[in-house]
């Protein structure tokens, strides 16, 4: 394993520890239809093959790239919602490039299951902060076979960012508010 590839693993699992130890143990009891029996917040992308890898619509479109992408953000589904969710906060980021930010979503409502595919990721719940290339933005996948991480946080209260809102913003917005956490990792052609 490369000292790059062992140094984003580190940084990444610092940076789950952090946000971890900042929240809230998950509920283990529902109190209505939208909290799953098991209180085991489960991210998915249904749209991916058997292989794990995203249809080619969503690779990213920077020119220099990646440019043959649509840039069509994926259908993101999720269960088993912890007790007491105000919002939650989605995540795109590469642990190859941890550097590169590639989505930040604030704001999508208590009650949402899931996330359409939308072009540009410009997704109706939820305001799109900034990425590595902008504010407002979104960057699909762009390195073929290497992984991308979609994570999606259950808060205890409404977080709600803008379209200046960073990574290291949203993270600041979640402290002391992350009930739950999961991930799915995605692979591009």
């Amino acid at each position: 394993m490369s000292v790059h590839r062992r140094m984003s693993i580190a940084v990444a699992t610092l940076a789950v520890a952090l946000l971890s130890a900042c929240g809230t143990p998950a509920a283990t009891t529902p109190t209505d239809a939208h909290t799953d029996d098991t209180s085991t917040l489960v991210l998915a992308a249904p749209e991916l093959d058997a292989d794990g890898y995203l249809p080619d619509s969503a690779r990213g479109n920077v020119e220099q790239y990646c440019g043959d992408g649509e840039n069509v953000s994926p259908l993101l589904e999720w269960t088993g919602v912890p007790q007491g969710t105000e919002s939650f906060v989605l995540l795109m980021t590469d642990p190859n490039y941890p550097s590169y930010i590639h989505w930040v979503v604030t704001g999508i409502p208590a009650g949402a299951t899931a996330l359409p595919a939308a072009a540009d990721g410009m997704v109706e719940l939820g305001v799109v902060g900034t990425n590595s290339r902008g504010a407002g933005n979104y960057v699909g996948p762009c390195v073929a076979d290497n992984g991308y991480l979609y994570t999606l946080y259950a808060l205890d209260a409404e977080i709600v960012g803008d379209e200046a809102t960073t990574l290291i913003g949203a993270t600041g917005l979640m402290e002391g508010h992350v009930l739950a956490e999961a991930s799915v990792e995605v692979m591009r052609r």
